[in-house]
């Protein structure tokens, strides 16, 4: 070996390079995992909402509302004694203000909403493609 390096300096050169490639290693393994806990830890300012969860919420909130209005235009159809296409007609004017629900996964739950209220309201039973109309 070298003449002018100890074999303590070379030991403890070894280690730091070998902390550094295992550093490198599990960053670049871990990368999406420790991005996303950074981002979302710099994101979120004391007490504050992150990103991710405001959309989650302000899209439950319009889930809540279509819900809500769903249900009024089948207790109107109920009492004005609407036949299957007239309850799509409403209900579809209706989903399509909140498209942005469109693709989420709040969209199978309203569709068993309104399968479920029309049936036990309406006696009217709606189908797959029905539904898919709504949209």
């Amino acid at each position: 070996m070298f003449n002018f390096i100890s074999w303590q300096q070379f030991i403890c050169w070894l280690a730091i390079v070998l902390i550094l490639y295992y550093i490198l290693v599990v960053f670049l393994y871990y990368k999406r995992d420790i991005m996303s806990k950074w981002t979302k830890r710099n994101a979120t300012p004391s007490g504050a909402v992150g990103r991710s969860d405001y959309h989650e919420n302000d899209l439950f909130v319009i889930a809540s509302t279509l819900k809500t209005g769903i249900e009024q235009i089948v207790d109107e159809g109920t009492a004005h004694g609407w036949i299957k296409e007239e309850l799509l007609y409403a209900l579809s004017n209706r989903i399509q203000q909140d498209y942005k629900l469109r693709g989420t996964s709040f969209q199978p739950a309203i569709n068993n909403h309104v399968r479920q209220l029309s049936l036990n309201s309406l006696q009217i039973s709606l189908d797959d493609d029905d539904l898919v109309r709504l949209w």
